[in-house]
């Protein structure tokens, strides 16, 4: 064909004609069964790229999806990508095995399993440093061990060391004061600053939530697994009665939507 080969075309009329052939088979054939892209770019710019099984079901979901944002409205649907699983099983729905979702708003980063919960995400919000998932956490307390307190200085009662890998460690503490006493109980970094702290009233009886912030400790701004060495302290603040801890649990969690 006269111009195939980057030859000018000796008869104008005959090139067109020959152009609509190829254009004619090109719709009727829209789709390649093989094709390759040497020492180029594909490029997609907005929109999907997926790949399906050859299922004859219209609605299979695809086993690889890329997806370009239309538009640089923030609130339109954000770069994503996703590999599924179960998409040739009959019943049986698909699940995200990886997705990564350019998002402030959520997780941005997830490892699904088989029911397509995620077994292992990064913090929920942009801000934050670390991961979201999992939450690993097997621990029973003896709600009767109480450590009591009858000074006004801080007194250590529990010491521990938290790997940063999570945004927020919380420690859960029971507090119980006599009637007429009030109390402190508080989380402190060795050689850094106070984390956390909560002021109990005359007569409590109650569950104390104590947040540590990651990027509040000295090396909260570091690479995940750093240390933070913690101290967790009390102490009576007025009265003459006494005041009483009892530490129940610390847990490595993400927090980041509440902040």
């Amino acid at each position: 064909m006269p111009g195939r080969y980057r030859t000018p075309p000796k008869d104008a009329m005959a090139a067109l004609k020959a152009l609509t052939k190829r254009t004619a088979t090109m719709e009727r054939t829209p789709r390649a069964t093989q094709t390759t892209v040497d020492r180029g770019t594909l490029s997609v710019k907005g929109g999907t790229l997926s790949v399906r099984t050859a299922s004859t079901d219209p609605n299979a979901r695809p086993v690889l999806s890329a997806f370009g944002s239309l538009t640089d409205d923030p609130l339109a649907p954000p770069d994503q990508f996703s590999i599924y699983r179960n998409v040739n099983k009959s019943g049986v729905a698909p699940t995200p095995a990886i997705q990564f979702i350019d998002t402030n708003t959520g997780p941005s980063l997830m490892l699904g399993d088989r029911a397509g919960s995620n077994i292992l995400a990064d913090a929920h919000n942009v801000a934050a440093l670390g991961m979201g998932d999992p939450r690993i956490h097997v621990q029973f307390f003896d709600p009767n061990a109480f450590t009591t307190f009858t000074s006004s200085s801080f007194t250590t009662m529990r010491t521990g060391f938290w790997y940063l890998y999570s945004p927020h460690l919380r420690v859960t503490v029971l507090v119980q004061n006599d009637v007429g006493t009030t109390s402190e109980v508080r989380v402190v970094e060795q050689g850094g600053a106070e984390q956390a702290i909560f002021g109990a009233g005359s007569g409590a009886f109650q569950y104390v939530d104590l947040i540590v912030d990651r990027r509040h400790c000295i090396n909260g701004t570091g690479p995940n697994g750093n240390i933070a060495a913690l101290d967790l302290q009390a102490r009576r603040v007025s009265g003459a009665g006494n005041a009483k801890v009892c530490f129940a649990e610390a847990i490595s969690i993400d927090l980041s939507t509440l902040w």
